[in-house]
């Protein structure tokens, strides 16, 4: 038995030494990863406005009231110039394909006022 525990240390130690050394990969990739200043993250400004699909696809005459809401709180999340621009260059990454002037339109069919003009072209620099 004496045999088997002295085999398992070393072993017991690569295990360790291992997940040390993914652990310290994965900080040091963490730290590499571009940050953004906006509170809002893109897949939530996607997530919210995924009931607008239909509409923006033409499959829709109007915007549904579950797309009109994602459009609320978007908007209303946008609270800071940088949640803004943040929410703008999402915007104007996923607007690529989609009819320009249903994505201008969506905003005022919605009852919702946005500081800029969605379209695939925005320069969301310049969004305060």
């Amino acid at each position: 038995q004496a045999s088997t525990t002295a085999t398992m240390k070393p072993s017991g130690t690569r295990e360790l030494l291992s997940c040390a050394i993914v652990l310290v990969a994965a900080v040091q990739l963490l730290q590499r990863l571009p940050t953004s200043n906006a509170a809002i993250q893109c897949k939530d400004v996607i997530q919210d406005l995924t009931p607008c699909l239909a509409y923006l696809n033409g499959s829709g005459p109007t915007p549904s009231a579950a797309c009109c809401g994602g459009v609320t709180k978007v908007a209303s999340s946008a609270t800071t110039a940088a949640d803004r621009r943040g929410v703008c260059s999402c915007l104007r990454s996923v607007a690529q394909g989609i009819k320009s002037s249903t994505v201008q339109t969506l905003p005022k069919l919605c009852g919702v006022n946005l500081p800029f003009q969605v379209s695939p072209t925005m320069d969301c620099s310049k969004i305060s």
